[in-house]
């Protein structure tokens, strides 16, 4: 992107109000349809994100199990020191990453005093479509 579009985008950026449709604006259809993507997203994110974590702690249970009931004939305790992060650090990351995807789909606008993330995303889109439609040459 060129400085002068950018100058461009700034200049729209700061008219009230901005150009762009908000989420409000939009049919109640569209609304619905949006939420049910935003939801599928999430879902599958966060469906991804326990399955790897019970794997590992899971393949962890089973090295601390196999150990202890010595199906694993070793003469140090290689699988231990292997075994414990395994169980324990997934659930770690496990919490933080959570949190990280709840942010990142329900934002708390009214906190952070930032526009909603529906809005800015309709906002960015719209900038997006007038810089293209801007650049390519009028038929």
């Amino acid at each position: 992107m060129t400085e002068e579009q950018k100058r461009h985008l700034d200049g729209i950026r700061d008219r009230e109000p901005h150009p762009a449709i908000t989420y409000e604006q939009l049919p109640y259809e569209a609304q619905s349809y949006i939420n049910e993507l935003e939801m599928e997203a999430y879902d599958a994110r966060q469906q991804a994100l326990a399955g790897r974590t019970v794997l590992l702690s899971a393949l962890g249970a089973f090295l601390i199990d196999a150990n202890f009931l010595h199906l694993v004939d070793v003469t140090n305790s290689w699988a231990a020191i292997i075994a414990v992060p395994l169980l324990v650090l997934p659930w770690i990351f496990y919490v933080w990453q959570w949190r990280r995807n709840a942010g990142e789909f329900w934002p708390s606008s009214s906190d952070t005093g930032w526009p909603d993330s529906g809005d800015e995303k309709l906002r960015e889109a719209w900038e997006l479509d007038h810089i293209v439609r801007r650049a390519s040459p009028r038929d």
